[in-house]
């Protein structure tokens, strides 16, 4: 939520540079893991990069100086103008990935929702729409917040397919408000090869502190690609999509927190280490089935990632009104669930701005078991262009 701040400063533009949009999403969505996760918690967590990285692109799509010095530091971005011809190039290539995201049957769905009241940036709506797809609702904050809280609600509702019923908790919205940027992502395939019902079983997982409990735990077997170091084996589960879940489970039963260090540092890294250096082998794999819904703050996470004048009066955001930037993010919204059974995986996401190899021994068994009846931490990724779109760790569970 953006609302109302103070006056404007001097911007300066700067020359067009390439950026590599999959690295760059990558190289946030495990810097962001690293800061939302609880090390010690018992806590399930997931969230979506994807949808937040769209997010924090369109607010530096509006942003000017130090404002979009500190989110060009957090999305690995090249300095750009504040709406010249490197800004328009970055946009362009995000436009595209989201295009490809399609493939992974992926649905990225944004609007924007500017106040009637104040005059935004044709040039930011524009891009917005024409870059972003974003869909355009003028709305009247200062007499009929509530409804528009509501409508927000009912539109992520509609976008996530009833998976996220609200994104703006009661009175999130005021008379204040200037704008609402929103991101929706809805992911729903199939697995290639479906792990058989009948073969499941309730077995023990164990939780932080050796205690354990008894949940349905899915299994199957075949050939599956994977890749492991002196902390954790990966195993890629491709879907019939252009995706895969990339199962993370740590060797240690207590050596989550370990891996989602070791991740939040050299995730890129890892997952080149499985394209690259992954071997082919047949797998008995053991996978509860598990469902999470996380709310995780995420204003904090990027506050402590080095966005900090958007959340202030200090903020410019002057590339989203038509004049002197007096606006400023109040609020930085996420929520995200993943549902994962013998037939597939089923997830959603909402944001809203309210304004390392291990050598495998040449004599591996002919059947190398992987299970996953401790803390694991997952991802779900586009197979084509490797962009994480879900990150998540399971400490607990549920079904």
């Amino acid at each position: 939520m953006l609302n109302n701040s103070r006056g404007n400063m001097m911007q300066t533009d700067v020359a067009v540079q390439s950026v590599d949009i999959r690295k760059s999403i990558n190289d946030f969505a495990f810097k962001l893991h690293g800061e939302l996760t609880s090390p010690g918690s018992t806590d399930n967590l997931v969230f979506s990069p994807f949808s937040l990285h769209t997010l924090a692109s369109m607010l530096h799509a509006g942003s000017a100086t130090i404002t979009r010095e500190e989110l060009t530091d957090l999305l690995n971005f090249p300095e750009t103008g504040p709406m010249g011809e490197g800004q328009i190039s970055i946009h362009d290539d995000i436009a595209q990935n989201i295009g490809h995201m399609l493939e992974a049957a992926v649905e990225s769905n944004n609007s924007i929702w500017p106040s009637n009241a104040t005059p935004i940036s044709e040039s930011f709506t524009q891009l917005m729409e024409e870059k972003y797809g974003a869909s355009i609702f003028p709305s009247n904050f200062l007499t009929d917040a509530s409804a528009v809280e509501s409508d927000i609600n009912d539109w992520v509702k509609t976008k996530t397919k009833g998976k996220i019923q609200v994104i703006l908790p009661p009175g999130t919205l005021n008379d204040l408000v200037r704008i609402v940027l929103v991101n929706t992502v809805y992911f729903k395939a199939a697995w290639r090869k479906s792990f058989k019902k009948k073969q499941s079983n309730h077995e023990v997982f164990w939780l932080k502190g050796g205690e354990k409990k008894t949940v349905p735990m899915m299994h199957s077997h075949g050939e599956l690609m994977y890749w492991g170091n002196e902390l954790m084996t990966c195993c890629k589960l491709p879907y019939a999509t252009n995706s895969y879940m990339l199962l993370v489970v740590p060797d240690m039963y207590d050596g989550l927190d370990d891996v989602v260090a070791d991740f939040s540092v050299n995730g890129d890294d890892i997952l080149e280490s499985l394209r690259s250096h992954g071997q082919k082998h047949h797998i008995a794999l053991s996978l509860p089935r598990f469902k999470i819904e996380s709310t995780p703050d995420v204003k904090k996470a990027f506050i402590d990632m080095g966005v900090k004048t958007a959340f202030n009066m200090d903020a410019d955001f002057r590339g989203i009104t038509d004049g002197p930037s007096d606006i400023y993010i109040t609020d930085l919204l996420h929520k995200a669930v993943v549902e994962v059974d013998e037939e597939g995986t089923e997830a959603a996401a909402a944001s809203a701005a309210v304004a390392r190899a291990r050598c495998f021994n040449p004599n591996t068994p002919k059947i190398v078991k992987i299970r996953a009846d401790h803390p694991f931490m997952f991802l779900i990724v586009d197979d084509r262009h490797q962009s994480v779109i879900f990150s998540g760790e399971v400490r607990n569970p549920k079904s």
